[in-house]
Formats: C-alpha cells, sequence, structure tokens
C-alpha cells in the first residue's frame, strides 16, 4: 500500500469518529480523542516519509533522473533506456574504466540508489541480446520499511526492550500498583552483510549492457540476505506471542490472532508476512459451502487479510505468518550499501577484477510483545 494511500484511509478513519460524535451532538469522548490523536500522529509521519521520498535525492527523482539517461555501452541493443543502476553514471563509467585499465574503485551506493535499483527488476536472456523486464509486481520488498531505521555510531549498538504494562483502580491518596513494565537492555553487534561477483574483459566487450543486471543481481542478494536476517530477528525474540492453526483454515486463524493481539496491545497490526507459497494457498481457499473462491482469482490477489496489509516475502518459512504492529523494532544503519571493485588473488592474470556490495546493518526487537507468530499446519 502507498504512503498516500495509508494517509487517505487513517484521515478517513480519524472522520467517521468525528463524524459519529458531531452526528450525536456530543463531545468526542476521551477514547476517541486518543484514538484520533493516534491517527493525526500516523499522518503527521507519513506527511515527513512524503517529504522525504520527494527531496532531491529521494529515490523517485533518483528514478527520474535515470529514465533520462543513456549511455552506449549500458542501453540494450533495441536501443532501449539504460535501467537503473546501482551506480550513479560517473561511478558506473569509473568502475567500466577500472575493470579495462586494471585498477581499483570504489563507490558508496547509498539507500536512495540501492532501492532505486531494485525496484524494477528484470530477468536475464538465455539467448540473444535482450533484456526481458520482469512481470508486474515482482518488485523487491524491503522488509526494513517496516521499522525506523536509525544511524548506528559503533560495532555495537545498545537498545531497549520494552515490556507490556499494566495499571488498577485505586482509592484517593491509595498507593498505586507498580505497572509492572520491565525496561531491559541489549547490547548487540552489528551485522556485515555483503557478496562478490567476478567481471571479466570478455564479459564486458561481448555483453556489456548487462552489467546493470548484473548491478541489480548482486544488489538483490544483499536484500535477500537483510530480509532473512530481519525475518530471523523477528522469529527469535523473546516473548513475542504465539498462535497456531491450519494452512486450510489461515483466513480464520489471521482473524483470531489480529484480535488477540489487539485485545493485548490495543493497537492493531499493520503488516502480516506470508511466504508465497502460502499466500497461494490462501488465494485458493474456497468456502466449505461451494466452490466458490474467497478471492476473486481474477483480480490483482489479495492486498489486505482482515484489513491488514500482506507483505508476501520468501524470507518468511513456508508455514509460518507474523503480524507486526507499530513500534516492534528499529532498523539500525552503520554503514549504508558500498560497492568496490579491484583485484582478488589471481584477478589480474585471468583478466577479471571483483566487485564486492556489502552493508553493515541491525534489525533489533524493541517490543516482542507486538509480533504474533502464526504457525500454519
Amino acid at each position: 500500500m502507498s504512503l498516500r494511500t495509508q494517509r487517505v484511509e487513517l484521515l478517513a478513519k480519524a472522520r467517521v469518529i468525528a463524524t459519529k460524535a458531531q452526528d450525536d451532538d456530543r463531545e468526542l469522548t476521551d477514547a476517541e480523542n486518543r484514538e484520533v490523536a493516534g491517527l493525526l500522529a500516523q499522518v503527521d509521519d507519513i506527511d515527513a516519509k512524503i517529504a522525504r521520498a520527494e527531496a532531491p535525492g529521494s529515490a523517485k527523482n533518483v528514478l527520474a533522473q535515470i529514465s533520462n539517461i543513456t549511455h552506449p555501452e549500458l542501453d540494450t541493443p533495441t536501443g532501449g533506456k539504460a535501467k537503473a543502476s546501482l551506480f550513479d553514471e560517473a561511478d558506473e563509467e569509473g568502475m567500466l574504466r577500472a575493470v579495462r585499465t586494471k585498477t581499483q574503485y570504489a563507490a558508496k551506493v547509498g539507500q536512495t540508489r540501492f532501492k532505486a535499483t531494485l525496484v524494477s527488476n528484470t530477468t536475464l536472456p538465455t539467448a540473444g541480446t535482450g533484456v526481458s523486464a520482469a512481470p508486474p509486481g515482482t518488485a523487491a520488498v524491503f522488509l526494513r520499511d517496516l521499522m525506523p531505521q536509525q544511524d548506528s555510531d559503533g560495532p555495537t549498538q545498545r537498545y531497549y526492550r520494552i515490556g507490556a504494562a499494566s495499571a488498577g483502580t485505586v482509592a484517593e491518596a491509595g498507593v498505586k500498583p507498580d505497572s509492572g513494565v520491565a525496561v531491559t537492555p541489549v547490547d548487540a553487534a552489528l551485522i556485515k552483510i555483503a557478496n562478490q561477483t567476478k567481471l571479466t574483459d570478455e564479459f564486458l566487450d561481448d555483453a556489456a549492457f548487462l552489467f546493470r543486471e548484473v548491478q541489480q543481481e548482486v544488489a538483490m542478494g544483499v536484500l535477500r540476505k537483510e530480509n532473512a536476517e530481519i525475518v530471523t530477528a523477528i522469529g527469535g525474540a523473546s516473548g513475542i506471542q504465539v498462535a497456531t492453526g491450519t494452512l486450510a483454515t489461515a483466513i480464520d486463524v489471521l482473524a483470531t490472532a489480529i484480535g488477540a493481539t489487539e485485545a493485548l496491545n490495543g493497537l492493531s497490526p499493520t503488516a502480516v508476512l506470508l511466504n508465497p507459497t502460502n499466500l497461494a494457498t490462501i488465494r485458493t481457499q474456497k468456502a466449505s459451502t461451494g466452490g466458490d473462491y474467497f478471492i476473486d482469482p481474477l483480480g490483482n490477489g489479495p492486498s489486505h487479510i482482515h484489513g491488514v496489509p500482506i507483505v508476501s516475502t520468501s524470507a518468511v518459512p513456508a508455514g509460518t505468518a507474523y503480524l507486526l504492529t507499530p513500534g516492534f523494532g528499529v532498523f539500525y544503519v552503520r554503514q549504508d550499501v558500498k560497492a568496490e571493485l579491484g583485484y582478488d588473488g589471481g584477478d589480474f592474470g585471468s583478466n577479471q577484477q571483483t566487485l564486492r556490495c556489502e552493508e553493515r546493518v541491525l534489525p533489533a526487537i524493541v517490543r516482542p510483545g507486538y509480533i504474533v507468530k502464526v504457525t500454519l499446519t
């Protein structure tokens, strides 16, 4: 769901609450005031994200610039525009020059260009010189976007894990009960995610137009591992809620789990992570009273389950789903995606260089109670 769509839905919810109070000729209750304030706070947060997304260096504007750039060596032989690159034009030319002159080159990619590279992935041809576009809906999923992102200032990051609080009714001047909230400091080492690939002179001579496709796949490898680390952190956190059920009744199981987490936290989850194979099963489920599909098979597929947006990713193991409520985690970044090109071992003698891509990050779970792990058998 786009940020602007989320904004519209949040404002619509707030408008419904205010309109009902107006129709009843009354003021908003304290609970309604809190709910509206929470909805408007989310709108403010989305407005800030939209402003960042439309800044000059944003992925949106970078993509607009890339669409107007052509490169004689990297455009497809059919004359199409060059696809989004992991590097800007200057870095790209520098890396090509480094390969051919047997020198080293380093480029800091950054998250803006990292995302711009992956938003329109491609399928490599098995023969010939053309590049086929990927089918719609196969763009990369960035699970980090489900969490606020913060800079890290060292090899180890300290964060605080917070438990749930409770309260009680007391008489005037009575002793107040302890809330029971626990704040636990956690020190965790940052994770380095990296890969490498070899580029030969022959590759650039015979298929230079595929250089950007190689860049995309290198970046995709980093993203796949990043998503896997996020899911590992989510599933491995101590204190998360759990639910079980069968895959055949997954829609009902998720409804129960959504209700349980709302009852516990007083907040609604905003994402359900599903493995694509399990999502496929949900798409093909039929009502027990007849042969009708729950979901229109000729439509675009479900984007929500019981109002909660679906995030389909192979990083989630089959047979598992995660319900996530905002505030469950923070994504720390020490080093944005960086790519370097240089010699490794016998590269010089074999007419090749090594392209290395890496980042240093840490997914941190700060509120385990905001996560529900649903096991579907």
